[in-house]
């Protein structure tokens, strides 16, 4: 700098002092740079914080006229060579084999050593919760429902298929498997029976055991037992169980049975 304007040296002493002097300049400069920079919270200063820092130490711009418009050095061109890149540097993916089952098998010039562990989950990068939350709601669960029992349905019907014996819905019998039904019997008991009498209800008392069989159920046609007609009819089912009662009484028994009823009110 002093050779740029051309400074004579009469006394070293005075030469070291102006070094000295815009050294410390320098520094200063830098330091209230950088200072501003990280207050602003930026890594690299730039050419705000430097504009601070001259404000701060009294440095006007008009000062810096004669350096803008001043003669700028010559920089020399350096001319830089294109990159060349042979085959080998370039990642290529090897097919994946039939028999992996690993993802290290499906390639092989992987870079990763196989000593180093696995890659962690993605809560130790991001704040996610570790277990996992299951928000279900009405839909999604009959959905759920639905597509389990079409599984079990296609399950059992395919092993009825493998171990029952089969009927095919063509008379001529065909190598498709496609057709095949099982050959369902008759069932022992009507299907309704099971909604009538549900196994599946248990009652930890029988509400019906205190009480015995009155005068007014045996009145009754319906416990009567019925009469069977000559002509019998072939049927799958199984008949029901009749209830054990009486033979129709005569109409002066039943006078006689009403005249000795009770008709007060029970507690």
């Amino acid at each position: 700098m002093l050779k740029e304007r051309d400074c004579i040296e009469e006394n070293k002493m005075v030469r070291y002092t102006l070094l000295d002097s815009l050294r410390n300049k320098i520094i200063t400069i830098a330091q209230i740079t950088s200072s501003n920079a990280i207050h602003a919270n930026r890594c690299v200063p730039s050419y705000f914080d430097l504009e601070r820092t001259f404000k701060h130490m009294r440095i006007d711009a008009k000062d810096l006229e004669p350096i803008r418009y001043g003669k700028e050095p010559e920089i020399s061109q350096i001319e830089v060579q294109e990159t060349q890149m042979r085959e080998e540097d370039f990642f290529k993916e090897s097919p994946v084999m039939l028999g992996s089952r690993l993802e290290r098998d499906s390639n092989t010039d992987i870079h990763i050593p196989e000593h180093i562990p696995p890659f962690p989950s993605e809560h130790t990068y991001k704040e996610t919760t570790v277990v996992k939350q299951i928000h279900r709601d009405f839909v999604s669960v009959r959905e759920r429902h639905s597509t389990n029992q079409e599984y079990i349905n296609n399950a059992l019907n395919s092993f009825y298929l493998r171990t029952q014996p089969t009927t095919s819905l063509y008379p001529k019998k065909q190598h498709d498997m496609r057709h095949l039904l099982v050959a369902a019997q008759p069932p022992k008991k009507p299907a309704f029976l099971d909604a009538l009498r549900p196994c599946s209800q248990l009652f930890e008392m029988d509400i019906y055991e205190s009480e015995g069989q009155t005068q007014a159920s045996l009145l009754s046609p319906f416990s009567n037992i019925p009469i069977r007609n000559s002509v019998t009819v072939n049927t799958p089912f199984p008949e029901p169980d009749v209830l054990p009662c009486k033979r129709k009484a005569t109409k002066r028994k039943m006078q006689d049975n009403l005249e000795e009823l009770d008709w007060s009110m029970p507690d």
